[in-house]
């Protein structure tokens, strides 16, 4: 299992230097098993910066629409515990508060890999930070 971090969508979604990798990866997970997890937090996080950057409703309304049908992708609600304990690694890890709940869901599902680009994560040595397309070698081996 893996935690796909927001920057992942994010990157694709306003066509950023990896979109293709991205878009690999995503497309992947369209129909795979489930293997990946995002964070309503995320999604919420995703959605706001697509209507700020972007300022392109329509745009957030299509990526959610999208997520519900990816076969290989849950979303994980945070309880009010997973987010203290979230505050917890942000404090410990000198991360923002998007991160450390990131990594305290991830302790919680007993997640090891987030697909991210963000390389604060290299920072919590329980966790380890892979790119999109090293994710999709990982899921594609049997």
């Amino acid at each position: 299992m893996l935690f796909i971090d927001a920057n992942i969508f994010l990157e694709l979604l306003l066509n950023q230097a990896a979109a293709s990798d991205c878009q690999r990866l995503l497309s992947f997970l369209e129909t795979a098993l489930p293997c990946g997890v995002i964070s309503s937090f995320h999604v919420f996080s995703i959605v706001l910066v697509i209507q700020h950057k972007a300022k392109n409703i329509q745009l957030s309304k299509r990526f959610l629409e999208s997520l519900q049908s990816y076969s290989g992708i849950s979303v994980y609600h945070a309880d009010v515990a997973t987010m203290a304990a979230a505050v917890d690694v942000q404090l410990q890890y000198h991360l923002d508060f998007d991160d450390g709940l990131a990594v305290a869901a991830m302790q919680e599902m007993n997640i090891v890999k987030i697909v991210s680009f963000d390389a604060h994560f290299d920072r919590v040595t329980s966790i380890q930070r892979i790119s999109p397309s090293v994710a999709l070698k990982e899921l594609r081996q049997p």
